[in-house]
């Protein structure tokens, strides 16, 4: 039996239907601008600085292996010998159906990273339990290979709107680490101008220390948010139905006999007489007699 079914008054089916409505065009769109995130495709469609960013399998390092956090490959930066800052960045689309979105877009940035900690005495073996007591929290993540990630949003002709920088950003990798949950998953929130048409995300790898840079990323993802969700829902007014089906007699002989004869005779009959005698005896005699 369907929900509609259940309502035996026709006032809570359409109170019910206003509310399930109000609910549905509260939506949300959510929209992925980056492409291989998790270097399932190698490099394609980023570009990269050197021949020492690519996509790999296995890394291995002093403090441990790196092994990819869900697929088969993630991104490193110690494919070869590096002695510079190496680049690995993408350009995307912010797709039109979000640039009218009625408020203002957001974008939610979510990336798993490794680096390695250069900070064990040289020939000692390197395990979790003692990475994290020479390691942590004594030094800080620029003192070893570190990672930035650059975000900027664009206008339709390539001016820069804004831009999200990172600081450094880093994870120690252990020894013999097989565990994809030893990457460090992180997200950003971020905020996008009104303008922006388009965005460019950069990862940069920096050398501290040693010949390659030790940094790696999986599962890099840019969502683009737009809230179309109102800010006030009124609440739904009952609207009466009936519930008989009876018939209402509605009268329909209207009287049509209106009295069209109006009085036309106005008395005419003014009296015209008015009395012209006027007393003229007048007494002249004044008593001169005062009584004493």
């Amino acid at each position: 039996m369907s929900l509609f079914t259940t309502l035996n008054n026709s006032n809570t089916m359409k109170t019910t239907l206003i509310l399930f409505l109000a609910i549905i065009l509260q939506t949300t769109l959510c929209i992925e601008t980056i492409v291989n995130g998790g270097a399932e495709a190698g490099t394609n469609p980023w570009t990269r600085s050197s021949s020492a960013v690519g996509s790999a399998s296995t890394s291995g390092s002093v403090t441990g292996t790196v092994l990819p956090r869900n697929g088969n490959n993630f991104f490193s930066f110690a494919i070869v010998s590096a002695t510079t800052r190496q680049f690995l960045s993408q350009r995307f689309d912010i797709p039109t159906v979000l640039r009218t979105c009625s408020t203002n877009l957001t974008a939610t940035l979510n990336y798993a990273i490794q680096t390695e900690y250069y900070c064990l005495e040289a020939g000692a073996a390197p395990t979790e339990s003692t990475v994290i007591s020479n390691c942590s929290p004594r030094t800080s993540v620029s003192s070893f290979d570190y990672g930035i990630i650059r975000i900027d949003f664009l206008n339709n002709i390539g001016s820069t709107l804004y831009s999200f920088v990172s600081g450094p950003i880093g994870f120690p990798i252990f020894a013999g680490s097989t565990d994809p949950n030893k990457w460090s998953y992180r997200t950003s929130y971020l905020s996008i101008p009104s303008a922006a048409t388009s965005g460019l995300i950069n990862l940069q790898g920096v050398l501290v220390a040693g010949s390659r840079i030790n940094l790696y990323f999986d599962d890099i993802s840019l969502n683009i948010v737009c809230s179309t969700q109102p800010t006030s829902t009124p609440t739904p007014i009952p609207t009466f139905v009936p519930t008989t089906t009876s018939p209402i007699t509605i009268p329909t002989q209207i009287p049509t006999q209106i009295p069209t004869e109006i009085p036309t005779e106005i008395p005419t009959q003014i009296p015209t007489q008015i009395p012209t005698q006027i007393p003229t005896q007048i007494p002249t005699q004044i008593p001169t007699q005062i009584p004493t």
